[in-house]
């Protein structure tokens, strides 16, 4: 080795022979494995490491920036400002006669008018021997209820009985 050579060499191990590296299972070449690929990968490692923190600084790093108003306005482009005031204007309250959908007492309001008489419809039946019910109206009802001043009798598989001032009849189902 010429001389210049021979000084760098001894220069440079002398700064490093303090440094040992680590020996062992890390940097031990595994069996069945290009030595090359090995190698390879070693180097590029912390090289990708190394860009994946640049990239986190430079996406999560900053804050938002704050843009400057313009000051010339192109045809057809709206000036923004920074510091501009938006006037905005209270919208009109919502009209009396719109239905509340969160008001559960105005449904129960509407649901409990008393039908006439004459506009009782049964809609369903639901039979069984310890309690039947039926559908009339948009009312549920069970033998002994009262419905338009109208008691329930009785009700069947097929029809409800009802009586009032002493007055029987017969509802049937309609379809």
């Amino acid at each position: 080795m010429p001389k210049r050579r021979e000084g760098l060499h001894k220069g440079v191990s002398s700064i490093f022979s303090g440094v040992s590296l680590p020996k062992g299972k890390f940097f031990a070449l595994k069996a069945g494995v290009s030595a090359t690929k090995q190698k390879v990968m070693a180097i590029l490692m912390p090289i990708l490491f190394i860009v994946l923190i640049v990239v986190l600084i430079q996406v999560f790093g900053t804050g938002p920036h704050r843009t400057r108003a313009a000051t010339k306005k192109a045809p057809g482009q709206t000036i923004v400002a920074a510091d501009a005031e938006i006037d905005w204007q209270i919208p009109a309250p919502y009209p009396t006669t719109l239905r509340d959908p969160m008001q559960i007492s105005s449904l129960m309001a509407a649901q409990a008018e008393t039908p006439k008489i004459e506009e009782l419809i049964v809609k369903g039946i639901l039979y069984s021997k310890d309690s039947p019910a039926a559908f009339i109206g948009t009312q549920i009802v069970h033998e002994g209820d009262k419905i338009s001043d109208a008691t329930v009798v009785k009700i069947d598989r097929d029809a409800v009985f009802l009586e009032m001032n002493g007055k029987r009849w017969t509802l049937k189902v309609q379809q």
